[in-house]
């Protein structure tokens, strides 16, 4: 089964991520209210239904604890090493050129990230270092949760990840915020991640959708973008109708675009297996954990050589961001993510024990 194509549109959707991200007093007004701009935050979900894909497609075998506990070292390590150094160097930066942070809680920043529970109340509900990390720490929860499930329930998991999916969209519900990600965004994350299970499970089935359905994708998307901005959200805020439009359709919209994906063949996934997407897909989580503090390093080291003062300015200034960000994230990812990793997983799954396992990454 081809990834290739999906990870390219993850490479995308991070990019679309950092944009969403980028402060907004440094981008013209009209480039920072774009509505495909504004509402970039929901492509996260489209991550959580990834990994779910992911994950299930890899790690469905997994019946021994010993395989559960080689299943999360790697997942572990695959995560931490470069938000670990992401939340270092925010820190830093905070401590000596004034990045910004909540004044009353930097220390509870640095170890919410650190310790991946900023997506939980577990420390309270500070964001942490780097808005976008939360999303981390949802992550790790949904790995440890589904592996569970795979791990308890080895014939019958369709029921487990359901009821699992039902719990977290009623905790949702009764919340009001779906993306509330400070103190429900382990909950958002395993509502998308187990619909990847669905996936996974759906794309067992042996049929072909027709090449040219894969239009439908941008299409919709766009469409559903523009629907979240003008009639969801209000000063940023969801109204209790959005909550349950954003709480039912965006998930179920990228399960349902990665079912087609897998199933098609057509221009979209030959674009999305072209060089320059593959690239960004390689280097996508470099991209996602490295926005954090490089947003605000290059916009101080490029103030120092040239002064911002109009809209094209903004933009030659966007630009340059942008192409920090991107080059930094192809050496983390080099030397963190591949390297580092690497070295990690042979020190700590050396022994023969756990060598022996039959999961794959």
């Amino acid at each position: 089964m081809r990834l290739t194509k999906l990870d390219g549109l993850r490479g995308l959707f991070s990019l679309m991520v950092v944009f969403y991200h980028y402060p907004q007093n440094q981008i013209p007004e009209s480039l920072a209210q774009f509505f495909l701009f504004r509402q970039s935050y929901v492509f996260v979900d489209f991550f959580f239904c990834l990994s779910g894909f992911v994950i299930s497609y890899n790690y469905h075998t997994l019946h021994k604890w010993s395989e559960f506990t080689v299943y999360m070292v790697k997942r572990f390590i695959r995560l931490y090493p470069s938000l670990f150094l992401a939340v270092s160097v925010y820190f830093f930066g905070y401590l000596f050129v004034g990045l910004p942070t909540d004044d009353k809680a930097p220390l509870i920043n640095f170890l919410e990230t650190a310790l991946m529970t900023n997506s939980t109340p577990l420390l309270g509900t500070n964001p942490g270092f780097n808005e976008a990390s939360w999303s981390i720490s949802s992550e790790m929860v949904s790995y440890l949760v589904i592996g569970l499930t795979f791990l308890i329930f080895p014939k019958r998991r369709t029921v487990p990840v359901l009821l699992t999916i039902l719990l977290a969209y009623f905790i949702l519900f009764r919340s009001g915020q779906f993306f509330h990600t400070f103190e429900y965004g382990f909950l958002r994350g395993l509502v998308s991640f187990n619909l990847g299970f669905v996936v996974w499970k759906l794309s067992k089935y042996d049929f072909k959708a027709n090449n040219y359905l894969e239009f439908l994708i941008p299409i919709l998307l766009i469409v559903l973008l523009y629907f979240v901005h003008n009639f969801t959200r209000v000063n940023e805020m969801e109204t209790p109708s959005g909550a349950l439009f954003n709480m039912l359709v965006i998930p179920l919209f990228f399960a349902s675009s990665i079912l087609l994906l897998l199933k098609t063949d057509g221009p979209v996934s030959h674009f999305l297996d072209t060089k320059p997407v593959q690239y960004l897909g390689k280097i996508s989580y470099s991209i996602y954990i490295n926005q954090g503090f490089m947003f605000h390093l290059a916009i101080i080291a490029f103030s120092k050589i040239y002064k911002v003062e109009t809209t094209a300015d903004m933009l030659v200034q966007l630009f340059f961001v942008v192409s920090m960000i991107l080059l930094v994230s192809h050496f983390t990812n080099k030397y963190v993510e591949v390297k580092l990793g690497r070295y990690l997983k042979q020190k700590a799954l050396g022994k023969p024990r756990l060598a022996k396992s039959k999961t794959t990454v």
